[in-house]
């Protein structure tokens, strides 16, 4: 691919409608094209064309003002050929004068081109925002899929711990793992388990081989990232796999029981429960590795993120195989009805999980999306520690970036003055008439007018001091430096998230 220098790039991006007013161009260096730009680019697209629609369009003589602009062609002679010769100039692709247009085509809609342009106004800082929203939105995840991480290694631990008969080679020894049928996932699991034996970064596993001793499970489980553990799971013995599943299940949700305690005619429904679940660790597994390596997260589970199919929306799980697909000629309506039949399943599951609310009640047509995965999280989160903070940072970040939800709040600026008024509230108690000894001065005929009037007099004095002190109190209004996200629809579609979601998860 050819590379291009940040000035190109500016002019190039200046060229489909993307202003820098406001924004200095210099902040451009400061961030990763691909990172900023390629990243979010598929929120503020409004209209896409593959190299057929180029040539269509040329052929009607339309937009060729436009290509010649966009292009930066200056002739008016083969203008198709010339469009053709950039792009594949850019990405590496073989052209000469003697190749026919069809050839071409074909060439370049092998690597899916799509020509994008963006809506007039969108702005560079609008990029480099949501390149910041999310950057902290993954940080704040990732904080709370690893508790959620950290919670299923601990299960498994335990789980083993427990079993009489399991050695501490457990996870080094081939007979445990489900190798029926010629399981290759199975073999995979187990060189896995044996290159984290290998492992010269890992002090503790470093200890025991320099002490010539078997590195046991405890210490293997724990160097196992989200999904690894998910496969190790999976992949024993399937008695062994589905208990030690169940007891996430049962440890992370509102679930409490096990296949031996129920009766038999409610057997399938509950294997079904656990393989319900078992989906969402494998789907948090999965986001995990999207948090830890910086991709973008709007996205999640899209399978169509190179806008090739723009606007159209299409997600990855849950699967519908390849050979169901060609079999029945599923359309693409077809796949989504049928996926959202499949989630339909999963929200009622949600709901003997974490109990009903507006959020899993919508059984049907609801998507895997972000809003999704962030439910989950947030509900296993509540599960495992009732008094964490999660919600509180999420609506705290959404605010900050003024991304569907904005600050409506006022915070108190000198608090030292409200610690003083509180102290005066304290002393009035202090001074307070002994009402019992005013009553019987009064009903025995004593002298009570003095006694009262004083306590009127310091009452009055200490009204002023306190409406003084109230007086000096000042607030300031929280307000996000950002404006209305003009991407928010598109944001909204892409995720499932609205300003109502933060009040249907609570």
């Amino acid at each position: 691919m050819e590379k291009h220098s940040n000035n190109i790039l500016i002019k190039n991006l200046e060229l489909k409608n993307i202003s820098f007013e406001g924004c200095k161009k210099t902040l451009f260096n400061r961030y990763s094209y691909y990172q900023v730009i390629n990243a979010y680019k598929s929120l503020f697209v409004s209209e896409t064309e593959n190299i057929n629609d180029i040539y269509e369009n040329i052929n009607n003589n339309e937009k060729i003002e436009d290509y010649k602009k966009m292009y930066c062609i200056n002739s008016n002679i083969d203008i198709f050929r010339e469009i053709c010769k950039k792009i594949c100039k850019k990405y590496g692709l073989e052209y000469n004068n003697t190749m026919k247009d069809t050839t071409l085509i074909k060439n370049i809609s092998k690597i899916k081109y799509v020509h994008h342009i963006y809506h007039v106004g969108t702005k560079y800082k609008d990029f480099v925002r949501m390149y910041k929203f999310e950057h902290e939105l993954r940080l704040l995840l990732l904080k709370y899929t690893l508790i959620i991480e950290e919670n299923v290694k601990n299960i498994f631990v335990s789980y083993l711990n427990n079993c009489s008969d399991v050695k501490a080679n457990f996870l080094s020894d081939g007979n445990n793992y489900n190798t029926s049928h010629g399981n290759n996932e199975s073999l995979d699991t187990l060189k896995l388990i044996l290159d984290k034996q290998k492992n010269i970064h890992s002090k503790p596993i470093q200890r025991k081989r320099e002490q010539d001793i078997t590195i046991p499970y405890w210490i293997l489980i724990n160097e196992l990232a989200m999904n690894q553990t998910y496969k190790v799971i999976k992949n024993l013995k399937p008695q062994l796999s589905f208990e030690i599943f169940e007891s996430c299940m049962n440890n992370l949700t509102n679930m409490k029981c096990t296949i031996k305690e129920i009766p038999k005619k409610d057997v399938q429904k509950h294997k079904g429960y656990v393989q319900s679940f078992k989906n969402l660790l494998k789907y948090i597994g999965e986001f995990r590795n999207m948090l830890a390596h910086n991709q973008p997260i709007f996205c999640y589970n899209h399978s169509n993120c190179d806008l090739t199919q723009f606007p159209k929306i299409s997600y990855e799980v849950p699967y519908i195989s390849s050979n169901r697909r060609k079999e029945e000629k599923m359309t693409a309506e077809d796949i989504l009805h049928e996926q959202q039949k499949i989630n339909s399943v999963t929200m009622y599951d949600l709901i003997k999980f974490f109990g009903k609310d507006d959020f899993n009640t919508k059984n049907y047509g609801r998507n895997i999306d972000l809003s999704f995965i962030i439910y989950v999280i947030y509900k296993i989160i509540s599960t495992i520690d009732r008094n964490s903070h999660m919600y509180d940072e999420l609506i705290s970040l959404f605010k900050k970036y003024n991304m569907l939800i904005s600050y409506n709040e006022k915070v108190i600026e000198n608090n030292e003055t409200v610690d003083k008024l509180i102290k005066q509230i304290g002393q009035m108690d202090e001074n307070s008439i002994d009402f019992d000894g005013l009553i019987y001065k009064i009903e025995n005929g004593k002298g009570y007018k003095r006694e009262l009037s004083t306590f009127i007099k310091n009452y009055r004095e200490e009204i002023i001091k306190l409406k003084k002190l109230s007086n000096q109190i000042s607030y300031k209004k929280l307000v996000s430096k950002y404006d209305n996200f003009s991407a928010i629809e598109r944001y909204e579609e892409y995720t499932g998230i609205n300003a109502r979601f933060f009040t249907i998860i609570k």
